[in-house]
């Protein structure tokens, strides 16, 4: 291209290094509107043909990756849990003491309880099945309202009563719910069988001249419960359990 040299030579002639400059930097210019403005895969050609090159696809005209039909699924839902409800604190009639193992023998017929065999006695109150009867020592049924059972259910049983004033008989039902059996004086009775939330009444877990009413006391009912020592005679104590029930 004699006459396109010529026309340079003239330029850097007149105008020097300056001319150069902006001959690149029109150049530059030139190219970035032809670039910016060339649709992808469009031959670009420069300097009057003296370089050309095809324009490469960008990254975002690129095939986006196969897109999915299966619908987002939603996390699988929890069904609502339904609390227990609580089961009926039963009073029953006051009998004689000398009628009061028949009463308590009913009971236990009616909940078709067994007495733990031989092999059974000496486990964990946790630890026993469902369907018997066993008895354990009264204090163990301490609780505070937020307190669990964890006491209780760590405290050993025994086939037998192992105290006549401070032993308490437990009964855990077909469904592994545990209920004790305990006995009341007339006052609490009445207010126990009124079942008003946080009533507070005394009971035991042995039948006395002054505790000869039965109450049957599911153990969820009980929001508190104390057990303290109280002389009979200067040789017997019974243990008396401070309860407030819900």
């Amino acid at each position: 291209m004699p006459q396109m040299d010529g026309v340079l030579a003239e330029i850097f002639k007149r105008y020097g290094v300056l001319a150069i400059l902006a001959a690149i930097v029109m150049g530059a210019t030139i190219w970035a509107v032809a670039h910016l403005s060339a649709a992808p895969g469009t031959q670009i050609s420069l300097l009057w043909g003296l370089a050309s090159y095809t324009k490469s696809p960008s990254g975002a005209s690129q095939a986006a990756p196969p897109r999915s039909d299966v619908a987002p699924t939603s996390p699988p839902s929890v069904p609502a849990t339904t609390p227990l409800a609580l089961r009926p604190v039963e009073v029953f009639q006051k009998v004689a003491q000398s009628a009061g193992q028949a009463q308590l023998e009913d009971l236990r017929k009616r909940e078709a309880l067994r007495e733990l065999s031989e092999f059974e006695g000496g486990k964990r109150i946790a630890e026993t099945p469902p369907g018997t009867y066993f008895f354990t020592l009264a204090v163990f049924i301490d609780r505070d309202e937020k307190e669990s059972y964890s006491q209780l259910e760590r405290s050993p049983v025994y086939r037998f009563p192992p105290s006549p004033f401070g032993t308490l008989e437990l009964h855990r039902n077909k469904a592994g719910q545990m209920s004790a059996v305990v006995f009341t004086t007339d006052g609490d009775a009445a207010r126990i069988a009124a079942m008003s939330a946080g009533s507070d009444c005394m009971v035991s877990g042995a039948r006395t001249d002054q505790f000869q009413t039965l109450v049957y006391l599911p153990l969820e009912r009980i929001g508190t419960a104390r057990a303290r020592r109280s002389e009979l005679t200067n040789r017997n104590t019974i243990v008396l359990i401070d309860l407030r029930l819900r």
